[in-house]
């Protein structure tokens, strides 16, 4: 038998109400009723020292607390690292002694975390208005000040919670340890690591409590259900609470407190080692809660697909698009890059010596921005780039050392430069309408250089790519015959004269920013490169050619090769090796207009290619077996999808779009990425109302329709080998569209783009934090939206179509496997066959009597949880019944016997609650 778990999601503990979140920020410099001194932590590894008052935002008594020092607080909290510290006698209570009842506490942005020999203890602060209640902490230095606070225990009745029971786990050792001096303990509590995760172990018989706090994450627990224990011994009471609410599927709270709401994540419950959802939901007496736990039997894995977990408007007044988004995944960063007509956008001044221009230029129509989130959505960074004249971002990309690198272009002869001495630096325009630019700033937002790019014509620098060395490439075109060009010899090509309109660029600079190597790409008519990506020894340029002579070569050994323009414009591929020598070159089209905006490559060397296609014959692969595949256009324009392997042979090409206009984004920004298991991420915009959609179920966000807009962004999701695993409009009642696509820790999607005016786009505040505009500034607005796949999967139980009934259920990847056997945890989206037979079993035994047959015209009704009838079938003259291709959703079953002679009513679940 496996252990349960019992899961609340990482979206549980958080204060909805104004003001709040400040007062909760200097409560942790300041203290609570169980702490007399806030902890302080760094951001890189070392050794922090704090003493009374000594956190560096320290105020002498009487004195006020201005908006300048509120906003470093603000500035400070948002560099918190989430996580528990033990108490090794650091933490007092408000009598200036040691409160050996606290066990483990945490900073979270909004609150104060503490665990206790009796549960979860949170605090939360705010300033009153006169002739509130009023409480002072002692000795302070905020004398003056005014304070309401709020504190919401959660006990586990019952439990045994102690120091011998608790096992610390995931040391964050990145971020050093702390040192405490403090009146009650003024020689010192050395040495203090933080833990991301806390094991009690028996906190119930046969029950372990596991406390979790990770970085950009909110407080998260979870009970551990071993075989044969009881889950019907834990019962949580919420102390300080005004009121307990409960969701109509019982799987969410909400808490009133003096302060305003808190709210719950959703409740999971999923089995062992190979978690598999158990249907669970909670109970309320009073405010006391308890999870009842339904059937778990015969149930088998799935990762489930992801939900949004954030999403909101940014930008001001005017127009505002972001045209890049990418992932630092090291530091659990979130860039994007982009454009803004706005001149109130809003900017966060980093501090630290980072780059910031926190006002519009005066006369311009357009400026570039950066924007830096953590992964959890805290605003870290947002500032203007430009001068007096037009800038767009492009896009941006990260090297080994997690420098950002911006590309874009600017028709401002004051743009502001960076010189980094030995490297290429253009101090100004070179007459053109625009050049290209290039900016390197470090990871803390300082820059290390900016210069522009480009001849007397028009340059601009469409996409960029880091090799493993650090050496940047980046791609682009231009209508400059003086274009900057570097032949670095060695058998690399080169070519040093423009074609007769604009051809497409590469060019690489190493890691001092030295250029290194810069050619023309391109035929006699019009060239583009669009997009570049690199791979071990080589990178990938992609774009557009109306060019008959289109620079071509044919590495042979079965790659895909194509010498010829098929019509006024097709795609091209390009392969070069990382100094520079061309390994692969080809036209990719057919007989009409084709875009190949956007090359990505997996770690085995698997190059996708996405564009977008008004030809009828362009040229398509059915691999075969479950992979997606639209052999023929469904509208004007569609989206176009192709795989090649390492040796450039193709191994899937397909139309990916419906009967209207579907097209990408990626001559700026990348508008598809790839996840380390190599699965293909998408996004563009569709005018389609019939665009290919796939609901994985499961808590996927979905969206199977458009919302009335004139146009949708959509988001596709796809194995390595072409299956599709999600497909999904993301939009509102108004024009969207998606430009880019990033991956994040834990496999978490960002999606970027643009939305007019005020719709109806889906909106997620995740809280502590994060950064969220719920109303559109302006005429148009970018969006930013996080997706992540929630822990767990599915149960499938069948007891009621009787002790004999099967399922079979295929994963997208092909395998089918059964309910009693074992299933690769591989990400999987999958769809049941559930079928059995009714028969008498007048012993009940289990089995079907001996010489009793099955029953015919038996009615199998099957209905979404709470929700319409999904099927219904009635036995054939055996008994026999089967649904076929159920959709992961839990399901009620009815079964009724033709003659109406009774009702059989209970659950069925064919994936995650």
């Amino acid at each position: 038998m496996s252990e349960f778990v019992l899961w609340r999601s990482s979206r549980a503990h958080h204060i909805i109400t104004p003001q709040l979140l400040l007062a909760a920020l200097i409560l942790t410099l300041l203290l609570s009723p169980a702490v007399s001194q806030a902890e302080s932590q760094s951001s890189s590894p070392s050794t922090v020292q704090v003493a009374a008052g000594a956190t560096g935002l320290t105020a002498n008594a009487g004195s006020q607390v201005d908006a300048e020092t509120e906003q470093r607080v603000d500035e400070w909290m948002a560099g918190i690292n989430s996580g528990f510290q033990p108490n090794r006698g650091q933490v007092a209570n408000s009598e200036g002694k040691s409160a050996d009842e606290v066990l483990l506490s945490a900073n979270v942005r909004g609150a104060q975390v503490y665990v206790t020999t009796s549960g979860l203890s949170h605090y939360f602060l705010k300033r009153i208005k006169k002739g509130a209640k009023q409480w002072r902490p002692k000795n302070a230095g905020f004398s003056s000040k005014e304070f309401e606070w709020c504190r919401l225990d959660v006990d586990l009745l019952g439990a045994s919670i102690s120091l011998d029971r608790m096992v610390l786990e995931e040391p964050l050792t990145d971020i050093g340890v702390t040192n405490f001096y403090r009146g009650h303990c003024p020689d010192g509590v050395v040495d203090v690591t933080t833990y991301a995760k806390i094991t009690f172990s028996e906190v119930y018989p046969g029950i372990d409590w596991v406390v979790l706090s990770r970085s950009g994450e909110a407080v998260q627990h979870d009970f551990i259900v071993r075989p044969g224990a009881d889950p019907s011994q834990i019962r949580m009471e919420y102390k300080g609470a005004d009121a307990i609410d409960i969701s109509d599927d019982a799987l969410r709270l909400t808490i009133q407190t003096p302060l305003g709401t808190v709210e719950e994540g959703a409740l999971y419950c999923y089995q062992g080692d190979r978690a598999n959802i158990v249907g669970a939901r909670y109970h309320i007496e009073g405010n006391i809660v308890t999870p009842i736990i339904e059937a778990y039997d015969h149930s088998q894995p799935l990762t489930i697909d992801p939900p949004l977990v954030w999403s909101t408007y940014y930008g001001g007044s005017n127009f505002d698009g972001p045209r890049s988004i990418l992932c630092d995944n090291v530091n659990n960063y979130l860039y994007v890059v982009g454009y803004s007509y706005s001149n109130n956008m809003p900017t966060q001044n980093a501090g630290g010596g980072a780059f910031y221009q926190g006002t519009f230029f005066s006369g311009t129509i357009i400026d570039g921005f950066v924007w830096k989130f953590t992964q959890g959505g805290v605003r870290l960074w947002a500032t203007y780039y430009g001068g007096l004249g037009d800038e767009i971002n492009s896009d941006a990309v990260l090297d080994q050392f997690q420098n950002l690198y911006v590309s874009g272009a600017t028709s401002a002869t004051n743009w502001p430069t960076q010189v980094l001495p030995g490297a290429y630096n253009q101090g100004s325009n070179a007459g053109g309408a625009n050049d290209a630019i290039i900016i390197k700033f470090n990871s803390l937002g300082v820059r290390q250089w900016a210069s522009y790019f480009g001849g007397s014509g028009y340059d601009w620098g469409t996409s960029l790519v880091s090799d493993a060395s650090g050496s940047i490439y980046m791609t682009g075109y231009t209508q400059s015959p003086d274009f900057p060009l570097v032949n670095p010899g060695g058998g690399a090509y080169f070519q040093n004269t423009l074609g007769a309109v604009e051809d497409a660029f590469v060019s690489k600079f190493n890691p001092l920013g030295v250029l290194e190597w810069s050619t023309f790409l391109g035929g006699p008519d019009l060239d583009e490169g669009h997009g570049i990506a690199s791979t071990v020894g080589s990178i990938y340029v992609s774009g557009l050619t109306k060019s008959p002579s289109f620079p071509t070569s044919n590495p042979g050994g079965g790659a895909y090769f194509d010498s010829t323009l098929n019509g006024s414009q097709d795609g091209f591929i390009s392969r070069f090796s990382l100094s520079g020598v061309m390994l692969w070159s080809t036209y990719y089209g057919g007989d009409s207009t084709d875009w190949a905006d956007d090359p990505a490559v997996d770690g085995s060397g698997n190059v996708f290619v996405a564009g977008y296609t008004e030809s009828n014959n362009f040229p398509t692969l059915n691999p075969g077996g479950s992979t997606f595949y639209q052999g023929t256009p469904g509208g004007e324009l569609d989206v176009t999808l192709a795989k090649f392997n390492n040796a450039n042979v193709r191994m899937w090409a397909t139309y990916y779009g419906g009967s209207d206009l579907d097209f990408l984004l990626g001559v700026n920004g990348k508008s598809i990425t790839l996840d380390p298991q190599g699965r293909l991420y998408v996004t563009g915009l569709t005018v389609s109302t019939n665009f290919p959609v796939f609901n994985p179920g499961g808590g996927s966000f979905y969206q199977g329709t458009n919302l009335g807009g004139p146009h949708d962004a959509f988001i596709g999701r796809f194995s390595n080998t072409g299956t599709m695993l999600w497909s999904t409009y993301w939009g509102s009642d108004v024009p969207d569209f998606g430009c880019s696509i990033a991956i994040g820790n834990s496999g978490c999607i960002f999606a970027t783009g643009e939305t007019i005016d005020v719709g109806s786009l889906f909106l997620m505040n995740p809280l502590f934090g994060a950064y969220f505009q719920s109303v559109s500034g302006g005429l148009d607005d970018g969006y930013i939206a996080k997706f992540c796949q929630p822990t767990g999967s599915c149960c499938i139980d069948f007891n009621c179509f009787g002790a004999n009934s099967q399922a079979e259920c295929t994963q997208m990847g092909g395998q089918t496997f059964y309910p009693d056997q074992p299933c690769s945890t591989t990400a999987c989206s999958i769809l049941c066959n559930i079928c059995g037979t009714k028969y008498n079993d007048l012993n009940k035994n289990g089995t079907q009597d001996l010489g009793e047959p099955g029953i015919s015209g038996w009615t199998v009704q099957l209905y979404y949880w709470n929700g319409p009838l999904f099927a219904s079938t009635t036995t054939d003259s055996l008994g026999n019944y089967c649904f076929n291709n159920i959709p992961l959703r839990r399901m009620d079953c009815q079964r009724t016997t033709s003659a109406g002679l009774g009702t059989d009513l209970s659950v069925a679940q064919c994936t995650q609650l």
